[in-house]
């Protein structure tokens, strides 16, 4: 219902649980943006019934509203197929995603432990690799998840530093709200994410206001918003705080490079500018300012995820990659 699919991969007894991370549609986007913190633990109507959930034990602990409500929809749907696979002697999953699936890829693990144990084999085992995920709970939810699971050494996150999602969603820093001015140059420099304008007018709804009461206010507008697609909806209500804290077992990823792309390949077949423009040993010119600038969310796009990961951990697979960015092709056309 909030456009969240998942995919199943099997090898022997194992089974790769797959969850999409966000895309183009409307209540993708709600659904990161629905960001008010929730009990972790209480009861939800949709599809006109109520649904229990549970993602942590801690009565303090909360967690973000739009995942939780993604998950428990999912879930309707995943658990099945975890009882299915059960009878086919299936008892280990791996549970992973990108960015937002990377989030419900803990919340979804989190609620297989405090919701739905019962319903599996005890030989059942998880284990999660969520890349790029934004932030999911609260401290004490946090808390719990670690020593749960990543001090088992059955959750890891992994993460490029230069990535900016996994710093959202908005949260408390050092005691204070992020600025509205750090999230207006975060997301709307010339070179940052391309927002629909839709999600950009959502976003200066938030900026434009003090962050602590605006996103309560929001999330009223997004439950509103997301009932006209998915039928009634009734959330818990909201908390008072936004204090959302990332998860340990962070596995840090080396940055992709962002390929030399000249503003103006003209200067190429220009003799007089290629004489003033001097060039390195690697035939990069000297002159920076004249290569595009990498777009503030670069470092997010799955695909260099999975560069970095080969990068990392298998670099004869990552130097056989094929290169694709038009300054290699600037190479080639100069015979180099």
């Amino acid at each position: 219902a909030m456009d969240n699919v998942y995919q199943i991969y099997l090898k022997g007894n194992t089974a790769i649980i797959n969850v999409r991370g966000s895309t183009d549609k409307k209540l993708s986007w709600l659904e990161n943006f629905y960001s008010s913190m929730i009990p972790a633990k209480g009861s939800m109507f949709y599809l006109d019934a109520h649904h229990d959930y549970c993602f942590a034990k801690n009565p303090q602990a909360a967690v973000h509203c739009g995942y939780a409500l993604a998950v428990v929809i999912m879930a309707g749907d995943a658990l099945p197929q975890i009882e299915k696979m059960n009878k086919e002697n299936i008892s280990h999953f791996i549970i992973t995603g990108h960015s937002q699936g990377g989030a419900l890829a803990h919340m979804f693990r989190a609620y297989l432990e405090n919701t739905a144990a019962r319903k599996f084999s005890r030989r059942n085992e998880y284990k999660v690799y969520a890349f790029a995920c934004p932030m999911t709970g609260n401290r004490e939810f946090i808390d719990e998840y670690n020593a749960d699971f990543c001090s088992q050494g059955m959750s890891f996150s992994l993460i490029n530093p230069q990535d900016l999602v996994p710093t959202f969603p908005i949260t408390y820093r050092d005691g204070s709200y992020v600025t509205a001015n750090d999230l207006k140059q975060l997301l709307f420099s010339p070179d940052s994410f391309s927002f629909s304008k839709f999600a950009v007018n959502i976003a200066i709804n938030i900026l434009d206001r003090k962050i602590a009461r605006s996103v309560d206010y929001f999330g009223e507008s997004v439950s509103r918003e997301i009932s006209r697609d998915i039928g009634p909806l009734k959330m818990p209500a909201p908390l008072e705080k936004i204090n959302f804290v990332k998860v340990c077992n962070i596995i840090e990823l080396p940055p992709a490079e962002y390929p030399k792309v000249l503003k103006d390949s003209s200067i190429l077949r220009n003799d007089s500018l290629m004489a003033i423009y001097h060039r390195d040993s690697n035939g990069h010119f000297y002159n920076q300012n004249l290569y595009k600038k990498e777009p503030a969310f670069y470092q997010h796009k799955p695909y260099n995820y999975y560069t970095s990961i080969l990068k990392k951990y298998f670099p004869d697979d990552y130097k056989a990659l094929p290169v694709k960015n038009s300054a290699e092709m600037m190479r080639r056309l100069e015979g180099r």
